[in-house]
C-alpha cells in the first residue's frame, strides 16, 4: 500500500438518480425547500471501505455517515459480496445520500429476477426517517425494475403493523401471506405486480 491512498469519490450527480421527494422541508425564511435524495450502485472500492468501518468511508469519500444507515448486521456483509460478483448494478444494492451528502440508508434487489420475481430491502438510519425516503427509494427501485422487465416484486417484513409495512402500502404493496423465514421465523410476505401475467 502507497504512503498516500487515493480518496474514493462519489460518481458526478447524475440526474437519472437523484429523487427530489414530494416532502419539503422548512427553509431558514419560513418557506419550503425540496429535499433531495441521491441513489448509486453500490461500487466494490465503497463497499470495502465501509467493510472497514464507517469513518473509513467517511475519511475516504469524503462524505458523513448517518448512524444506522444499514439496518441490519448482515447488510454490509452483503454489500462487499454483491460488488464482488460483478452482477448488474440494477439488481444489486445502492446507497442512499441525502440531500446535505451523507450516507443515510440503502436499498436494493436480493439478486436478479427469477422467472420475472425479485425481492427488495431497503434500510434508512433513524434520524432521517419520516421524509419519504424510504418511499422515494423503493419506488425508484420499481421504476427501474419495471423498465427492466420485472413482473413481480416481492419484499417481506416483521408479522406487524410498521413504517416498513406503511411504505410497502404506499409503494403499492399487497400482503399475501405469512410465510416462515429459517433465520427470522414468522414473516409477511408483500407483492406487487409490475406488469400484467402471460
Amino acid at each position: 500500500m502507497t504512503a498516500q491512498r487515493r480518496r474514493r469519490q462519489a460518481p458526478d450527480l447524475d440526474p437519472q438518480l437523484t429523487l427530489p421527494l414530494n416532502r419539503p422541508v422548512l427553509g431558514l425564511g419560513g418557506g419550503t425547500i425540496p429535499v433531495v435524495i441521491r441513489i448509486e450502485p453500490i461500487s466494490l472500492p465503497w463497499a470495502e471501505a465501509l467493510h472497514l468501518r464507517d469513518e473509513v468511508f467517511a475519511q475516504e469519500c469524503g462524505t458523513q455517515v448517518e448512524p444506522g444507515w444499514a439496518g441490519f448486521p448482515e447488510t454490509v456483509p452483503m454489500l462487499v459480496r454483491y460488488a464482488r460478483s460483478q452482477q448488474p448494478a440494477v439488481w444489486g444494492p445502492h446507497l442512499v445520500f441525502d440531500d446535505d451528502g451523507t450516507l443515510i440508508g440503502n436499498g436494493g434487489w436480493k439478486g436478479t429476477p427469477v422467472h420475472g420475481v425479485a425481492e427488495l430491502g431497503y434500510a434508512v438510519a433513524p434520524a432521517r426517517r419520516n421524509r419519504g425516503v424510504a418511499t422515494a427509494l423503493v419506488n425508484h427501485l420499481l421504476t427501474t425494475a419495471r423498465d427492466e422487465g420485472l413482473r413481480l416484486a416481492i419484499a417481506h417484513t416483521l408479522p406487524a403493523e410498521s413504517a416498513s409495512t406503511r411504505v410497502l402500502r404506499k409503494c403499492g404493496f399487497h400482503l399475501r401471506e405469512t410465510v416462515v423465514d429459517p433465520d427470522d421465523g414468522p414473516v409477511w410476505r408483500w407483492e406487487r405486480q409490475l406488469t400484467p401475467e402471460a
